[in-house]
């Protein structure tokens, strides 16, 4: 029988990391309905090395290359953890800037009250990512505050405001109207 008791901890750390990696790619993807490609290959990639370990232990291979791989596989989970997250802040960002450009400030605000507490929000997150590129010995702390405190509670604003996004544009574009034309019932 194979002794694993060796790389019992990093086999739990790749457990434990590649199901919040999942986690994160799910509401990645929900945010920009679409696939988060950098994520799922790093996923891939850890899945890679998870088997090259494998295929090392089955065949009593080095024990240094063996957690070596299996340590790589630990972190392309975190890395696929943060492109999930950067994939949604991001999508977040620029599906609001088009809204901001398209609608205005006023009618957002007036339909969505809420908007400036999650534009605030979604700043303070963008800005904690791009802290992370210049503080690299934080970066997990800062990507784990992120997706631990912040990254649920900004999904559910966004899904609000998109929501109320219908609303809106019937709201700005009776505005354009009553401003070309004068008043309009209705």
């Amino acid at each position: 029988m194979l002794d694993l008791e060796a790389y019992r901890d990093v086999l739990k750390s790749i457990l434990h990391e590649w199901s919040q990696a999942e986690r994160d790619i799910k509401l990645a993807e929900q945010v920009s309905l679409r696939v988060v490609e950098p994520a799922i290959k790093e996923l891939r990639y850890a899945g890679r090395r998870v088997t090259e370990a494998l295929h090392l232990i089955l065949s009593d291979g080095s024990d240094a290359d063996i957690k070596k791989l299996l340590h790589d596989a630990d972190f392309d989970c975190h890395r696929a953890r943060h492109d999930a997250i950067d994939a949604a802040t991001s999508k977040m960002a620029a599906t609001i800037a088009a809204m901001v450009k398209s609608i205005g400030y006023d009618t957002i605000l007036r339909v969505c009250p809420t908007f400036l507490d999650f534009y605030k929000d979604l700043s303070r997150v963008r800005k904690k990512i791009v802290n992370s590129r210049e503080n690299r010995q934080n970066r997990d702390a800062i990507y784990e505050s992120i997706e631990s405190v912040d990254l649920q509670s900004l999904i559910d604003k966004f899904e609000d405001i998109m929501l109320s996004e219908n609303i809106m544009l019937q709201s700005a574009r009776k505005e354009r109207r009553s401003k070309l034309l004068g008043p309009v019932d209705g």
